[in-house]
Formats: structure tokens, sequence, C-alpha cells
């Protein structure tokens, strides 16, 4: 009474023989898949923390410059009396300094 069906029992017997190899590549898809997903999310950091070391470095050699310039600017003889007669209060020969109390 009951009718066999020969197909069915192929396929269910093919897949409990290679049902591994099956699961074997869902996991292998899925570790792939998740590594690609980290890997983007990762170059997306370093392009972004790329861009802001570049600017830095710009910033980096702008204050270099400046710094080069200031050191520069002490051997300038002009510059050394300023600075003397603006910290120290030195005066020039010929000049009258004069000095207002609250």
């Amino acid at each position: 009474m009951f009718c066999r069906i020969p197909s069915l029992s192929v396929l269910h017997r093919f897949i409990l023989r290679n049902g591994w190899v099956a699961f074997f590549f869902i996991l292998v898809g899925g570790g792939y898949a998740q590594v690609l997903y980290h890997g983007k999310s990762q170059l997306t950091r370093l392009s972004k923390e790329r861009e802001l070391l570049i600017e830095e470095r710009g910033r980096a050699f702008k204050e270099r410059e400046r710094l080069k310039a200031r050191v520069h600017s002490y051997q300038d003889i002009r510059w050394q009396e300023m600075v003397l007669k603006e910290k120290l209060g030195v005066v020039s020969e010929g000049e009258t300094k004069v000095v207002f109390e609250e």
C-alpha cells in the first residue's frame, strides 16, 4: 500500500553523505563575508586616520617654518633692539624713558 519514491531516498542519501561539504562551504563563505566586512570598515578607519595625519604633517611643517623664521630673526640686530626695548625697558642713546605709575 505504501509506495516509496526511490528518487527521494537517493537524494536523502546524497545529502547525508555529502552534507558536511555543503556545511563547510557555508561556514567558509560566512567567514569570508565577515573578513570582507571588517576589512572594509578597517580600511575606512585607516583612510580617515591617514587624512588626519596628513593634515597634522602640514601643520607641523608650517610650525617648523615659523620657528625657523623666528630663530633667523634672533640674529637680526633690529629685532634684538626691539626685544630689549619691549621686554627689558632699555632705551637707545638720545631717547628719554618715561614711566607712568598708577
